[in-house]
């Protein structure tokens, strides 16, 4: 049975609605005042909110508006009920969220088709969140499993075959198998890494005393930092020959950490969506406040429809192109040079490959 809260202080016209609605299957609280429906609506939580406009102690726009700001009632429906000549309010009311209002006088009849459009619509909304967060939920843990299990199972076979046959295998044999166990604790130790840092940023976005530590890092000579980037990645993943450097002194508004992170992220990108001797590109320039760093690759390019859809856990064309990751990198690059002022642009077609550009804000 749905629960629906409503708000309107002259007694007469509160006590009939509440009893329509009741005989038609509802079940209602009543509120005098705008103050006390407020309260009411945190507290029970109604799947509805019918609510007059003009009242005392706090009116109907209000009431919204803090409806609107409180999570767990944030998404209620809300009819008003409008006087006619209350037009300006009523304007205000449905700038501000309000999902549908009647204009006193009106029929109960009316009210109640109003009710059921909305209750209707919040359950077919409700509906859809679920599925999308079934499909979420089961896509985290398809990814979660694969990013997790593939580089474990790397580790165990590959140390397995070294302790069964070490003693008949080659130096070269020996050397594959330990890079191959080090490659993959190399791949699970930054799916552990994205996981701390997408759950670090999650919670510093509710503080702002966070955010101000998170984002109050300089660093100087950041062309420094790409080089050793470059350097260690190119080295662990045996793609040094195919990386090149055109590279300028910046002083950044950023930490190190942040700093070596994405560009350890989009270089990482470049490397897995490229061939094995095809080149790749770093490039950083000073462009008015910001300092500009480039990344070009020749590798198997984007489709638009996969960049548009960057977001966590969302991932390029997986079912064409087996890919490490789980869709984090970029959106964790795109979220921390939001937090710090700085921009983010990525081109890419299957012919010509990938440019990604960031920009982050410089210091003198």
């Amino acid at each position: 049975m749905s629960k629906i809260l409503i708000i309107e202080d002259d007694n007469t016209v509160r006590e009939n609605i509440s009893e329509f609605l009741e005989i038609n299957g509802y079940s209602t609280n009543t509120a005098n005042n705008g103050l006390e429906g407020l309260m009411q609506a945190i507290q029970t939580k109604p799947d509805l909110i019918v609510c007059d406009i003009m009242m005392p102690e706090m009116d109907g726009i209000e009431v919204l508006n803090n409806v609107r700001e409180h999570d767990s009632i944030s998404n209620t429906p809300f009819i008003f009920l409008t006087a006619k000549v209350e037009k300006k309010n009523f304007r205000d009311a449905m700038s501000i969220g309000a999902d549908d209002y009647l204009t006193k006088p009106f029929d109960l009849k009316e009210l109640l088709d109003a009710v059921k459009i909305r209750l209707k619509k919040q359950t077919a909304i409700r509906e859809m969140i679920s599925l999308k967060a079934n499909e979420t939920r089961d896509l985290i843990n398809r990814t979660a499993n694969h990013e997790f299990n593939t580089p474990l199972y790397g580790i165990v076979g590959s140390s397995k075959m070294l302790l069964d046959y070490y003693d008949e295998l080659t130096r070269y044999e020996h050397k594959d198998l330990v890079k191959a166990i080090y490659q993959s604790a190399i791949r699970l130790q930054h799916t552990l890494e994205q996981d701390l840092l997408y759950s670090k940023l999650t919670q510093i976005e509710k503080d702002p005393e966070s955010i101000k530590t998170f984002i109050g890092g300089r660093i100087k000579n950041a062309e420094l930092i790409i080089k050793e980037v470059a350097q260690d990645l190119g080295s662990d993943l045996s793609r040094s020959k195919d990386i090149s450097l055109n590279l300028t002194e910046g002083n950044l508004q950023m930490s190190h950490e942040n700093f070596e992170y994405i560009c350890t992220e989009i270089l990482n990108n470049a490397i897995k969506f490229s061939r094995e001797g095809s080149p790749i590109s770093i490039i950083s320039e000073t462009e008015e406040n910001f300092y500009r760093v480039t990344f070009l690759d020749k590798g198997f390019g984007i489709k638009k429809e996969f960049l548009d859809s960057i977001g966590p856990f969302m991932q390029f064309d997986r079912t064409t192109n087996e890919q490490q990751g789980r869709g984090l990198g970029l959106f964790l690059v795109n979220k921390i040079l939001n937090m710090h002022g700085g921009k983010f642009n990525i081109e890419s077609d299957e012919i010509n490959g990938t440019s990604v550009s960031l920009w982050i804000p410089s210091t003198n």
